[in-house]
């Protein structure tokens, strides 16, 4: 294992010395370091080097304050900052920690296992943290390149968060986005369903609505989806079948009428040359009966009923007709 680097950032190359001896006790060249009694050499360093671990000596009649701090932080944030106080204070060390130290110690109370300590600990909570941030970062990541839309809404509809997918929606319908007002009540259920308008075009919107902890508070995670071209298969689906059934109704309507309208083209035909006979007038009338009851049976259609004919299947008018059979 490579040793670890160090920079200490004290107020004077006397109490350099000193914490750079207490480490060098814990254990034989455990470490390699560099020492700075001025801030912007300390920032120099560490742009030019990746250190492990920086100390920082805060004493109260020191050059170094809290805005020194936050710039050594800054400039290093995957760096464990352990900050220097000359005697234990609650609240001082509160303040060095909100300002991006990982730990603190005070002067008179370095000892070995104390800076043991604090090295394994600042290193393993930095570390921690680092792990946390990355996965923001993909989390991040992931929103940010969702297709879905995500909306993080407050229980006064208020918007704290969206990412593109939702801003495009968004700002369609006349909403600012983060602060705005989120345009659709999420008292309507889990998940509901818009349509709306995205330009010129038109758009069918599943909402879907989750609880989530955000900036500790009891937020909704909206998802918008875009489900129009499923509803626009369901839609043309439907018509599809649709259209083969008026088409299986053409098609028995037409094979219905065709023989009797055949049977009294072809007799009419014969009386204008023979003229009429009573054969010829009652099979007038019996085709003419037919076709009456084909046109009661369309307008008394309950049901459809279809039958074999060829290769396909056409309507049954007359079975159509019929009042169905009720269920045994």
């Amino acid at each position: 294992m490579s040793p670890l680097s160090i920079l200490i950032m004290g107020q004077s190359p006397e109490e350099n010395r000193k914490l750079i001896a207490a480490l060098r006790d814990l254990e034989q060249n455990r470490f390699t370091i560099s020492e700075v009694c001025c801030i912007d050499d300390g920032l120099k360093k560490i742009k030019e080097i990746a250190f492990d671990l920086i100390f920082i000596d805060m004493s109260a009649i020191g050059r170094f304050g809290l805005d020194h701090l936050e710039n050594v932080t800054a400039g290093s944030p995957y760096t464990p900052v352990v900050a220097i106080t000359d005697v234990p204070d609650d609240k001082k060390a509160l303040e060095v920690l909100k300002h991006g130290a990982q730990d603190f110690i005070d002067r008179s109370s370095i000892n070995k296992s104390m800076l043991n300590r604090i090295i394994h600990y600042s290193i393993e909570r930095l570390n921690y943290k680092s792990k946390l941030q990355k996965r923001e970062e993909q989390l991040l990541t992931i929103a940010q390149n969702n297709h879905d839309g995500m909306v993080i809404v407050d229980r006064e509809q208020r918007i704290h968060f969206t990412n593109p997918a939702a801003e495009a929606v968004l700002y369609a319908q006349g909403c600012t986005g983060t602060g705005g007002l989120f345009p659709w009540s999420l008292e309507e259920g889990n998940t509901f369903t818009r349509n709306i308008s995205t330009g010129s075009q038109e758009a069918y919107l599943e909402i879907h609505i989750s609880p989530i902890s955000w900036n500790n508070e009891v937020m909704s995670l909206v998802t918008l989806r875009d489900i129009s071209a499923g509803e626009k298969a369901k839609k043309l689906k439907k018509e599809t079948e649709q259209l083969k059934m008026v088409k299986e109704m053409a098609a028995g309507i037409a094979h219905e009428f065709s023989q009797p309208l055949q049977v009294l083209s072809g007799t009419l035909e014969m009386m204008d040359v023979d003229g009429p006979t009573p054969q010829r007038i009652e099979k007038c009338k019996k085709m003419n009966q037919r076709i009456v009851g084909l046109v009661e049976s369309l307008r008394d259609l309950t049901h459809i009923c279809k039958r074999d004919y060829l290769d396909y299947k056409i309507m049954n008018i007359k079975a159509s007709g019929e009042k169905p059979m009720p269920l045994q």
